[in-house]
């Protein structure tokens, strides 16, 4: 009898504890901590590996003969790499050949450089220099049959991709940015953790026309930001914030429009430098602030790129810009500095 009362004694208490666990979990206790989702950059191999179907649409057909037409059509639906290896391959050679004479000139070209290029490369190792063309062909292959008037949203991420790539290396990327703005707006949308994207979208904004509209400062802003939560310690970021920080992009040249007030700017790289103090950018910016186009201190200038050039004693930026400052090129001293900002598609 005794042991049977322990047993019903613990029972009870089981009971207990378990109704007391229940209520702290359902009513008491703080809701659990969600988890920031992890966020995976995208590269352009990531968008590039897949398969599209372009439909009838879409197509342009007058860019070249019907026969034509369909390989670049089967060109732009390929993976990059089922591109590369058919054509290392050689199973593209005849068609090829037939078709050099039939396509616009930039894309005659450029298959031109392929079968030159890629002479030596096999499927087990294609050369760089052979993949780089192959893909600036695949790119003009896309662009090529694209109707030029299509909806961008219309379109899969890996075509947007290969049409922007086309677009920045043709120079239509800057001389219509507008376009080139749905195009940037549409690819990001697909794919927002893409963070060239957004590299290619504060080039827009800021090196075009677009920068002379005041609204697109917000938009930069806006767009640094996005790009800044994918990787806050992307150099180019960095160094995109501290050109708008300055109004890099925005100064003038006009030989009247006076020494610009760049003392806040000043104060700006001074208080960075505190935090970053091996950091040669930040000398960089300030020379060019100091040099404000000409009408600055030269001997300051070039006083504040040599300290950068010991903190990055091989930079060939720095060196470029100091040689510049020395040329008797008047065009040279005039504009010595550079912005180093480009895309391409090789972060495969």
């Amino acid at each position: 009898m005794k042991a049977r009362r322990v047993l019903d004694i613990l029972g009870g208490a089981l009971c207990v504890g378990f109704l007391g666990f229940y209520i702290y979990r359902h009513y008491i206790a703080p809701p659990p901590k969600k988890r920031a989702p992890r966020t995976t950059l995208v590269k352009a191999n990531d968008i590039l590996k897949y398969k599209t179907v372009i439909s009838s649409v879409m197509l342009n057909t007058t860019a070249t003969s019907s026969a034509c037409t369909v390989f670049l059509k089967s060109t732009a639906e390929k993976t990059m790499n089922d591109f590369a290896n058919e054509f290392v391959d050689h199973n593209l050679d005849e068609i090829v050949k037939t078709c050099v004479g039939a396509f616009p000139t930039r894309l005659q070209t450029l298959f031109g450089d392929v079968l030159v290029k890629c002479k030596t490369s096999t499927r087990e190792k294609i050369e760089s220099i052979c993949y780089s063309a192959l893909m600036s062909a695949k790119t003009a292959s896309v662009a090529t049959i694209i109707r030029p008037d299509v909806d961008p949203k219309k379109l899969d991420a890996t075509i947007l991709l290969q049409l922007l790539a086309e677009k920045f290396a043709n120079g239509d990327f800057f001389e219509h940015p507008e376009r080139s703005l749905e195009f940037l707006d549409a690819l990001l949308d697909k794919e927002p953790s893409y963070l060239s994207g957004y590299k290619m979208k504060l080039m827009l904004l800021s090196m075009s026309s677009l920068n002379k509209e005041e609204h697109n400062k917000d938009a930069f802003l806006d767009t640094l930001d996005e790009a800044m939560r994918l990787n806050p310690k992307d150099s180019d970021l960095r160094e995109m914030a501290l050109a708008e920080n300055g109004n890099i992009f925005r100064q003038s040249d006009e030989p009247n429009a006076g020494k610009k007030d760049n003392s806040e700017f000043l104060e700006y790289i001074r208080e960075q430098q505190v935090k970053y103090p091996k950091e040669w950018i930040y000398d960089y910016y300030k020379a060019t602030a100091l040099y404000d186009n000409g009408r600055g201190n030269y001997n300051e200038t070039l006083a504040t790129l040599v300290t950068a050039l010991k903190k990055a004693p091989t930079n060939r930026r720095i060196l470029q810009t100091i040689e510049n400052l020395k040329s008797d090129d008047e065009i040279k001293r005039k504009h010595p500095f550079s912005i180093s900002f480009g895309f391409s598609l090789d972060d495969l």
